[in-house]
């Protein structure tokens, strides 16, 4: 097997977070790679008004290290706000 994941329902907790949250994912490009789809986002996004996503293009599922000074930058800028 390569790929485990868990079976935890984590949406329930994700709907309990009342605090601004920042996501950063890959852009919807084709071929992207990304494993955040496009409903789980809108369904994120849909959880409360604290939630906040910026989407990166041509980033992959690897974007923290395809992109990690950019990665950074953003949290320091939404930290900073």
């Amino acid at each position: 097997m390569t790929f485990k994941s868990s079976s935890m329902d984590t949406w329930s907790f994700l709907e309990e977070i009342e605090v601004l949250t920042f996501t950063i994912a890959a852009s919807l490009e084709k071929d992207s790679g990304s494993t955040f789809s496009k409903e789980a986002r809108d369904s994120l996004l849909n959880l409360s008004s604290s939630w906040r996503l910026e989407e990166i293009a041509g980033a992959s599922h690897f974007l923290p290290m395809e992109f990690s000074d950019l990665v950074v930058e953003r949290i320091y800028q939404y930290h900073n706000q």
